[in-house]
Parts: C-alpha cells; sequence; structure tokens
C-alpha cells in the first residue's frame, strides 16, 4: 500500500509540472489547483504541498505552500525534474520504465 501511495504521488507530480511546464499552453489557476489537489490528498488519504511558479510572469500558486514536508516528500519533485531532463536530452522516453538503486 505504501508503493502505491509513492507512485500517485510521483503521478502527481508529473501531471502537475506537465500542466504548468508551458506557461503560454496553460494559465496556473490557484482554484484549479486546490481542487485538484485536494482531490488527490482524498484519494491517497494523505497531505500534499505543491508551489508553482511562472517564472515568465513572476506569479505563484501554492496549496500549503508554507508548510514543511520531510525531504523524502520534496524529493519526488527534485526526482521528476532529473527524468524531465533526461527525456529532454533524448536518454529516455516518458514511455520508459526507470529503476533507481541505492
Amino acid at each position: 500500500m505504501f508503493f502505491k501511495h509513492r507512485i500517485k504521488s510521483v503521478r502527481l507530480i508529473l501531471f502537475i509540472t506537465a500542466i504548468c511546464s508551458n506557461a503560454n499552453a496553460y494559465t496556473i489557476n490557484q482554484t484549479a489547483l486546490v481542487n485538484i489537489v485536494k482531490q488527490e490528498e482524498k484519494k491517497l488519504n494523505s497531505r500534499i504541498g505543491v508551489a508553482i511558479i511562472d517564472a515568465a510572469n513572476n506569479v505563484m500558486v501554492s496549496y500549503r505552500g508554507n508548510k514543511r514536508f520531510p525531504l523524502n516528500s520534496t524529493f519526488k519533485a527534485l526526482l521528476c525534474c532529473m527524468l524531465l531532463n533526461q527525456v529532454d536530452n533524448g536518454k529516455i522516453v516518458l514511455t520508459e520504465s526507470v529503476q533507481f538503486e541505492k
């Protein structure tokens, strides 16, 4: 069950990243973000925090953006960034499974 929650959390981060990665394609909306995250919190029965900065417009939206989370929780965002960077550089494709070892 714990592993399923982690996979769903990573999927949520990838989903939010995909929505917000192109400012021209989607305007960041605080209400929409809150609704999406609250829905996922309910499904996962856990606490989620999200903060998104639109660097083009210097706009920030967040949900629990001022709360602290353990590093393991926030590390997923860094991991997603690394994976998306590898996709951009042609090292992996989005449909590819990636396994991590210690």
